[in-house]
């Protein structure tokens, strides 16, 4: 808080920050951080690439979509055709 300096009262709306009470504030916020981070359980690498497949297919499928292809919202859980497979079928097409 500020004092008036005629009066000597703390005028409302106004905060005192020394450098004590600063660097009591920032203690207090890196300790909170550092508590967070503590609680956080870390993803394992099996977490992220289930993520990231999910996120892969359900592009696929919006892309799809701009392309003018109907698509429905199964079509982004639909497992895709492995690469062999997309190949093997094309094989069989030319001959």
């Amino acid at each position: 808080m500020e004092r008036d300096a005629a009066s000597g009262e703390i005028q409302p709306g106004h905060t005192e920050t020394t450098p004590r009470s600063k660097a009591c504030l920032l203690s207090a916020i890196i300790a909170s951080i550092d508590t967070q981070e503590a609680n956080m359980a870390p993803t394992s690498l099996q977490a992220k690439k289930a993520y990231y497949a999910k996120v892969r297919q359900s592009n696929y499928a919006a892309s799809l979509r701009l392309e003018g292809f109907d698509t429905t919202p199964e079509d982004g859980e639909r497992a895709l055709p492995s690469k062999e497979s997309v190949l093997n079928s094309y094989r069989t097409k030319r001959s």
